[in-house]
């Protein structure tokens, strides 16, 4: 999804709950860094945090999560990208276990903007917000790189397949 926030505190973006012992978390630090979390079972079940900071309130920027634990590679299990590019340095980091499923897409319940209904609340705009099921893909099905200056821009149109519990939410009024 795109993404201009306001930085005042942690911000949650996308959250997956099962109970108080499993659930995924995708949304921004306190300070600024992007972080994504699979709790299973009261633990850790993968983690990243990146050091780089995004908390630039008059920017937009495209947050990509792939959670794919089917990956051999265990560091490619979890893959944060912002406006296009890979994210890879980072202030924590567990990697999931091999074909750990994440508490995305069940029949409990799935937030935006918030965690099981209740805070961290999102305080910023989103835009074309998409959840593919089932695919692990590149950001660049989302977005790409303009030929004249480079930045990293929206394509607006939803991604073809996104699956039975796929979404997009373009949120243009």
């Amino acid at each position: 999804g795109w993404v201009k926030p306001d930085m005042a505190q942690e911000q949650g973006l996308f959250f997956g709950y099962v109970d108080a012992n499993n659930y995924s978390f995708i949304g921004l630090s306190s300070t600024g860094q992007l972080q994504c979390y699979n709790h299973v079972s009261g633990s850790n079940a993968g983690n990243k945090k990146t050091t780089a900071l995004f908390r630039d309130n008059s920017a937009f920027y495209h947050f990509v999560v792939v959670y794919d634990s089917a990956n051999v590679t265990a560091g490619d299990r979890m893959k944060l990208y912002v406006n296009g590019v890979r994210e890879t340095s980072f202030s924590a980091t567990t990697d999931p276990s091999s074909s750990l499923d994440s508490n995305w897409n069940f029949t409990y319940g799935q937030f935006l903007g918030s965690s099981n209904g209740g805070g961290p609340f999102f305080n910023g705009v989103m835009s074309h917000v998409q959840f593919v099921d089932g695919l692990a893909l590149a950001p660049t099905e989302f977005g790409e790189f303009d030929a004249t200056d480079g930045m990293w821009k929206i394509k607006t149109v939803s991604y073809g397949t996104p699956g039975a519990q796929g979404f997009h939410l373009k949120m243009e009024d």
